[in-house]
């Protein structure tokens, strides 16, 4: 059993990826990818990236590919390369894609409903909720963002666990999961939860 959750919120778009190969953004609407990023960012944090660190800005800004089931895909920009972006998932070409904003309160609360969702899914299967052992993903840029917020967003998901006898995981670059679709996908600034479940009760 598991749960996915990121509390990334949609902030601009659509946007249309005219251009890219593998995780190299190059062009969106037919312009150079940054330009928009550039443009869309500023517009809403009032900081230019002139002025800071390209990813102290962009953390905060990831962009997200929707899928047909109407959920977000996560994509975290990690570096300009020219007028491309370079980001830590593929953004396949033709792919609509948003502009997104992140907020702590937000994202430790989704933190704490991917273990709910784990809990959820673990009782559907007939398992006991407080399933013996909990493996928990969590996006380093996550960590980055939250800064010592962090120990909240860890301190959410260990109150969801609470029935749990071991709770161990690690902050990672880039989390995979099955969408609702079933389709195994590479995700960013995302929270996994998986449960390992006891035997089903009799």
């Amino acid at each position: 059993a598991h749960g996915v959750a990121h509390g990334w919120q949609r902030l601009s778009g659509p946007f249309l990826v005219t251009r890219s190969q593998g995780n190299v953004l190059a062009e969106l609407n037919y312009q150079p990818a940054f330009e928009v990023y550039r443009r869309e960012v500023e517009k809403h944090c009032g900081e230019t990236f002139a002025d800071t660190d390209f990813f102290a800005t962009a953390k905060t800004f990831p962009l997200a590919i929707e899928g047909v089931d109407g959920d977000f895909l996560v994509r975290d920009p990690i570096k300009r390369d020219g007028a491309a972006l370079i980001c830590v998932g593929e953004l396949p070409q033709n792919a609509t894609v948003f502009l997104l904003k992140g907020e702590a309160p937000t994202l430790i609360a989704s933190a704490g409903e991917a273990a709910l969702a784990a809990c959820r899914e673990s009782r559907q299967h007939g398992h006991a909720a407080d399933a013996g052992v909990a493996v928990v993903f969590d996006c380093i840029s996550r960590a980055l963002f939250l800064g010592a917020a962090i120990n909240d967003e860890l301190a959410v998901i260990e109150s969801a666990l609470a029935g749990c006898e071991e709770i161990f995981g690690a902050l990672s670059l880039g989390e995979i999961a099955s969408s609702r679709a079933g389709v195994i996908e590479l995700m960013n600034k995302s929270t996994v939860v998986a449960l390992l479940g006891r035997s089903p009760r009799p």
